[in-house]
């Protein structure tokens, strides 16, 4: 923990993936929160980018960025994008 403390500052300024390595922290300690709580995770569900790419939303997502194509989307523009179609896994 000290260490990344300490590298904080060179992280949010140089590192090219401090941006994932947020959204996965807040991810786990949502998680751990709502194991501690009891509290229900809200319905993921899968929308479609006009790039093809498939983006996993919740009611509560403020807005996404798309991997394929860069489009960055607003909450009230991401829950507007066509549901994405239903695969089977091979």
């Amino acid at each position: 923990m000290g260490t990344l403390r300490f590298n904080l500052q060179w992280a949010v300024t140089s590192h090219p993936a401090v941006d994932e390595f947020s959204r996965e922290t807040a991810l786990i300690y949502r998680q751990c929160e709502a194991q501690v709580s009891g509290e229900r995770w809200p319905r993921v569900i899968s929308v479609a980018c006009p790039c093809g790419t498939t983006l996993r939303v919740t009611l509560d997502t403020a807005g996404c960025c798309c991997p394929g194509c860069g489009q960055q989307y607003g909450h009230g523009e991401v829950l507007q994008l066509p549901m994405a179609e239903r695969r089977i896994a091979a």
